[in-house]
């Protein structure tokens, strides 16, 4: 993503459609939180809150999960896209049913093209799975993490919310 700024001096970048992108964190004022939008199944709901959620709570990261974001009779389409124009990053939870939800795909589509950091997590598939699927492809080369190793993440998400803080 090359640096440019745009008409009104704000700093902003292209996407890899050439679409000019304000980066969240020159949106936020310098008391914001760094925003995490957690991408999963609605099966893995429970595993997603119990463990991913609160770890990254934790270590003071604001999480967004539409099942604890979003109110009965909201629109749905409306606060998730809001809400993933305005995160930091996107954290990927990839399983067995988060692979059968359009949502997920549509969330990660957002996400690359606004070319923020998304970290894909996995647990319960192989690299056969996800190839077959397409999310390698989608992806292309990218770190990926096993549950097992959510404290390592865990970790790397607290130095980004200290850098953050310092911009």
């Amino acid at each position: 993503m090359a640096d440019s700024s745009g008409n009104d001096g704000e700093p902003s970048t292209r996407n890899v459609l050439g679409t000019r992108v304000i980066p969240a964190s020159s949106l936020a004022s310098p008391d914001a939180k760094y925003r995490v939008f957690i991408s999963y199944g609605t099966g893995d709901g429970f595993l997603v809150r119990e463990l991913v959620a609160k770890r990254l709570i934790d270590a003071g990261a604001e999480v967004f999960m539409d099942s604890l974001k979003v109110e009965f009779g909201d629109k749905l389409p409306d606060e998730i896209f809001a809400e993933l124009m305005n995160c930091d990053e996107l954290c990927l939870l990839l399983t067995p049913t988060s692979l059968l939800r359009p949502w997920v795909f549509a969330e990660l589509g957002a996400a690359i093209l606004r070319d923020i950091r998304i970290v894909p997590i996995t647990y319960g598939l192989t690299e056969a799975d996800l190839s077959t699927k397409g999310v390698i492809s989608l992806l292309g080369p990218r770190r990926y993490l096993v549950l097992d190793e959510l404290d390592s993440y865990v970790k790397q998400v607290k130095a980004r919310i200290a850098r953050h803080h310092r911009v």
